[in-house]
């Protein structure tokens, strides 16, 4: 457990249920990995169950990266490069 340092804005909660109800009724989240090599553009992904992605440049980004991947999502990783990331997950939500 760590310490608790501030809330990270989550555009695709924000996009999918309204800025009002996006920490209400959140879909469950199942990675958050972080490329530690600043030379990636956005090294640092949310992955929910539901199929989106959302791909920060850092915890507070403004303007992420949001894809849906139309899986219900079982994992994410970064390949050793950094350069690419798998998603595995099963078809047809």
């Amino acid at each position: 457990m760590g310490n608790f340092v501030k809330k990270v804005p989550l555009a695709t909660l924000q996009a999918l249920y309204g800025r009002a109800n996006a920490y209400k009724e959140v879909p469950t989240l199942v990675s958050i990995k972080w490329f530690k090599n600043s030379a990636i553009d956005h090294p640092l992904i949310v992955a929910f169950e539901d199929g989106w992605l959302q791909l920060m440049k850092h915890e507070a980004d403004d303007f992420p990266l949001l894809i849906n991947t139309e899986l219900k999502i079982s994992s994410v990783e970064w390949n050793n490069a950094g350069d690419m990331f798998a998603v595995t997950g099963i078809g047809n939500l």
